[in-house]
């Protein structure tokens, strides 16, 4: 295979695989000169013979296609042989054949695309987003819209997973790699029915959007320019979007689903009337994390953490989280298995290097749940590899009292039935001081 001497400083028109809702930087489809239109110009896919870190790049196939540079998206398939190109305007959908260069099939029905990609769970169906972020679904041996019974079947793909406080409503997202918004869909988890899907708003921080406990509401915020959106999960309507909120890295209700709570870097956090959008108050340079234990933990310039009258200081980069129990606080730090646990006089009681990523306290076992999953590769052309764990420890000495594998990506804690679950539907169930994998798993499905 010839090499190629490509930079990465020009990720316009790059597109890579895609495999279980992460970047798989093994193959990529590039056009060298996409400055301008053309009828006919150079399509290259690249493959990764090197790391990540250390990318070398070798030409595999090169054909040649029609290119628009406004208004055109890419795709690739897993094996590099399959590429897709859409266009906003008039031409529709293609699908090429890399290796000879054909054109398979083209669907020119499709308008006003923004995104092509394959379907993560299923590369036989091929997802078409407009600009309203409208999905269209594809086969991909013909180009056809799938019929509506099939349709209904695509496995959802969700990068990001928040649960209501009382555990009775998920909210999912599936984020876009160009765009600061998401697909939303609110889930019942007692009867797995979608209580509503909407587009709206998003960002990847730990708690970018939240649900109410009743699962009549939504908040969702995006860390420029957006701001902050109360919508109604049935019917997706924005009740009031707040856009003077500048820099927000994350947005929930609080105890009572009476205010929203918006955090923003190096400006403190806010309070907002959940009826209005109004502020009612403001901290300045702290994120609050409500504890129903005794004293508050307000992270302070995210350096410093405050337990009552006491200030602790992180060992780390910066505190993460705070998760309060009846015997004191545990403090995760950034990164997937950091952690350190406070009394409520401030005293350092015992630090993990198990127990982090996302953490509950089951209040009635008396027992902290942390999970948390990361991935690598040793080598580019190497299966992404997910390694995670979902652990139970005492709040009183971090002793790990039980321990299982966990390998998908996004997930979220049900607090009210004590499960974990995950993106890929599988279901973890962490009562009674054990943890066992759920026969029937959670139906994340278009329905």
């Amino acid at each position: 295979m010839e090499e190629f001497d490509f930079s990465m400083a020009g990720r316009m028109h790059l597109a890579q695989s895609m495999t279980d809702g992460s970047a798989d930087e093994r193959y990529f489809l590039w056009v060298p000169d996409w400055t301008e239109d053309a009828g006919e110009k150079d399509y290259l896919v690249l493959l990764n013979t090197g790391t990540r870190l250390d990318m070398k790049f070798e030409i595999v196939y090169r054909f040649k296609a029609e290119f628009a540079s406004k208004g055109c998206c890419f795709a690739i398939s897993r094996d590099g042989r399959t590429a897709l190109a859409g266009y906003a305007a008039k031409k529709g959908v293609f699908c090429y054949d890399c290796e000879s260069g054909k054109a398979l099939w083209n669907n020119p029905k499709i308008k006003r695309i923004a995104e092509v990609r394959f379907n993560n769970f299923d590369e036989n169906i091929i997802e078409v987003r407009n600009n309203k972020l409208e999905i269209t679904y594809l086969d991909r041996q013909t180009g056809q819209v799938l019929e509506p019974e099939r349709a209904k079947a695509v496995r959802q793909v969700i990068t990001l997973m928040q649960a209501s406080k009382n555990g009775k409503f998920l909210m999912t997202a599936d984020t876009f790699p160009l765009k600061s918004q998401a697909g939303y869909t609110v889930y019942d988890t007692e009867t797995g029915e979608v209580k509503g899907r909407f587009v709206a708003q998003c960002q990847r921080n730990p708690r970018p959007f939240d649900v109410t406990d009743d699962g009549g509401l939504a908040v969702c915020s995006a860390y420029q320019k957006q701001g902050v959106s109360l919508i109604r999960v049935s019917t997706g309507e924005v009740l009031w979007s707040k856009m003077n909120y500048k820099k927000v890295c994350g947005a929930s209700f609080d105890a009572d689903d009476r205010r929203v709570m918006v955090r923003c870097d190096n400006d403190g956090i806010y309070f907002l009337d959940i009826s209005s959008g109004e502020t009612v108050e403001r901290i300045t340079g702290e994120e609050l994390f409500p504890n129903p234990y005794g004293a508050d933990v307000l992270h302070l310039g995210r350096k410093l953490a405050r337990i009552g009258g006491h200030e602790i200081s992180s060992p780390g980069f910066s505190w993460k989280k705070a998760v309060g129990t009846r015997d004191g606080v545990l403090m995760l730090l950034p990164g997937n298995r950091k952690s350190a646990f406070y009394d409520y006089g401030g005293n350092l009681l015992w630090e993990s290097g198990e127990l982090g990523g996302e953490a509950a306290y089951l209040e009635d076992e008396d027992l902290i749940c942390a999970f948390w999953v990361e991935y690598h590769k040793e080598n580019v052309t190497d299966e992404t590899v997910f390694e995670g764990k979902i652990l139970l420890a005492s709040p009183r000495d971090g002793q790990i009292v039980a321990q299982t594998e966990l390998s998908d990506d996004a997930c979220a804690f049900i607090h009210h039935n004590k499960t974990i679950v995950c993106s890929t539907g599988k279901l973890f169930d962490v009562s009674g001081g054990s943890i066992r994998e759920i026969e029937e798993p959670f139906t994340f499905a278009i329905k």
